[in-house]
């Protein structure tokens, strides 16, 4: 990308801010294909095992960054308020992946499960 060359300091740094938040919501618009997908089942219409198989082997993701998406995927379907946050970047998707597997982890072991809490303002 020569083209990339040819920016000032002050552009380049201000493109590539813009660009972080494209992808934020990209990952975001990503998490909620990937719902629907999973939700149609059309993973084995396309003759893939799995949503992870064909994340993996379909999408061309890495096996971290395919668990890393679905993880996040399950926790925003059942906390959808959290898409705020994940396109802000105030949640991450490795911090989303860890809550979701944290709290599959805890319903599993201890029968917790956890729900939206309203936060109050003080």
């Amino acid at each position: 990308m020569k083209y990339l060359r040819s920016l000032s300091d002050s552009e380049l740094l201000s493109q590539t801010q813009l660009l972080v938040a494209r992808e934020r919501k990209l990952t975001a618009e990503l998490l909620w294909h990937l719902r629907e997908v999973e939700h149609r089942r059309l993973y084995a219409e396309e003759g893939f095992s799995s949503l992870f198989d064909y994340v993996t082997r379909g999408l061309g993701y890495a096996e971290g960054s395919a668990d890393r998406r679905i993880s996040a995927m399950r926790l925003l379907k059942e906390l959808p308020g959290i898409e705020p946050a994940l396109k802000s970047g105030e949640l991450s998707l490795s911090n989303a992946s860890a809550l979701q597997h944290f709290f599959k982890s805890e319903q599993k072991n201890r029968g917790k499960t956890y729900s939206p809490v309203a936060r109050k303002n003080s």
